[in-house]
């Protein structure tokens, strides 16, 4: 599933503020184009069927379709940009592809992709 596509909104829970201070588009494009925001780590990560599921005790940002950068993932096709498929109040799925199915370990972390 393709990652090139990513959108932004300021509503996003975590998004960059633009606020008319000095160096704050910098802040904002450094946040959208070059880190990434939201960061956030699992609880647990499992896959089934070509779909990881991540579950956060303290919520998370995402939204259907964005994509998520994940990182610290073992098995480690787990790591790297995942488009969100859907979500809950503490849960995502994400596109698994030509993962096995399993509980995934390490300390997985997920942020808006840059």
């Amino acid at each position: 599933m393709s990652t090139t596509v990513k959108h932004f909104h300021s509503a996003m829970s975590g998004a960059p503020t633009l606020n008319g201070t000095a160096g704050s588009l910098i802040a904002v494009l450094d946040a959208c184009l070059v880190d990434g925001f939201g960061l956030k780590t699992a609880d647990s990560v499992t896959v089934s069927g070509g779909v990881g599921t991540a579950n956060f005790s303290a919520g998370h940002s995402f939204e259907p379709d964005v994509i998520a950068l994940v990182t610290g993932a073992t098995p480690a096709g787990l790591n790297g940009e995942k488009r969100v498929l859907t979500t809950s109040t503490n849960t995502i799925t994400f596109d698994a592809t030509d993962i096995a199915d399993g509980t995934a370990t390490g300390t997985i972390t997920f942020k808006i992709a840059p």
